[in-house]
């Protein structure tokens, strides 16, 4: 029986493999995130890419139901682009 792994992967290098891969990431309407499957060497690959698009629309959820924040797995290896879709931050 095959196992499972799995490993984060910075914005820039992610888009890299995806490019390398031809795999051509699709939205995913219920995680509101995008997630791209390729094959390598016989093993199935498949990643889930938190962009910018992904965390205005996270984001649009902490705002219409007043959440006190929003919470992301690993700060730094973002989209670059979040920052500025962030805006300024307030207390």
């Amino acid at each position: 029986m095959a196992h499972a792994r799995a490993r984060d992967i910075e914005y820039p290098a992610l888009m890299t493999i995806l490019a390398k891969a031809g795999a051509t990431p699709r939205w995913d309407k219920t995680q509101h995130a995008w997630v791209a499957m390729w094959e390598d060497h016989g093993v199935f690959e498949h990643a889930w890419i938190e962009d910018v698009r992904a965390f205005t629309d996270k984001l649009a959820l902490v705002k219409k139901h007043k959440l006190r924040g929003y919470s992301v797995w690993l700060l730094g290896t973002e989209d670059p682009r979040v920052w500025n879709a962030m805006g300024p931050i307030s207390r």
